[in-house]
């Protein structure tokens, strides 16, 4: 934790290009008929820690959220889910004890997101 630490000083406050010194984040949310894609900054390559990605949901206009399926590649996630035909919302870490396992190459992990705003 002091190496990322020092290396977020080095580049906020120094003006220093460190890679890898920040959390990943969703840049940019795509919506493709029944696929989403995710595109993310501060990483090349994600890494998942486990079988398979977790975290991922997928919801329709009805605000109806289902556990998403996940392929990475690169720093591109793409997700569906068999019983979300039209997804127009995407959450990914967005619960208070979240199953979540993406990380980029320095392992920090891909921060929480959604693309809602929806209140209940």
């Amino acid at each position: 934790m002091a190496v990322r630490l020092a290396n977020k000083a080095l580049q906020d406050i120094y003006g220093k290009t460190i890679y890898n010194s920040d959390h990943p984040r969703a840049k940019k949310v795509e919506f493709y008929g029944s696929t989403v894609k995710i595109y993310l900054s501060e990483t090349e390559k994600i890494q998942i820690k486990g079988d398979t990605v977790k975290g991922f949901y997928l919801a329709d206009k009805n605000r109806n959220f289902q556990l998403a399926e996940a392929v990475c590649e690169g720093s591109v996630i793409t997700l569906h889910c068999d019983s979300i035909k039209t997804p127009v919302a995407v959450r990914y870490a967005w619960s208070k004890y979240p199953d979540a396992n993406v990380f980029n190459e320095a392992g920090l992990p891909l921060l929480p997101f959604r693309t809602d705003s929806w209140n209940w």
